[in-house]
């Protein structure tokens, strides 16, 4: 199952103020290294780095929706991996 946290706003915010694009990035296995309250481990489990494609700002794009297309591609990055 796929949970994820609330996005911060600034990423977006500056993305679109300077067309720069945000690169989509997720982790897979972290919650095996520091399940919610607990001290991070470093030995018996992995994690996966998956690097998707960027998103580019669009023309007069809410921060709002930025982040709900981005958030759609990630979801779909960590499925497929």
């Amino acid at each position: 199952m796929i949970k994820l946290q609330e996005f911060k706003k600034g990423a977006f915010r500056t993305s679109l103020n300077t067309g720069v694009p945000i690169v989509v990035i997720g982790l897979l296995g972290t919650y095996g290294i520091a399940p919610a309250g607990t001290v991070p481990r470093r030995w018996g489990h992995q994690v996966t780095v998956l690097i998707g494609k960027p998103i580019f700002p669009q023309a007069e794009e809410s921060v709002a929706a930025y982040m709900d297309r981005y958030r759609v591609a990630l979801v779909g990055l960590l499925s497929s991996g």
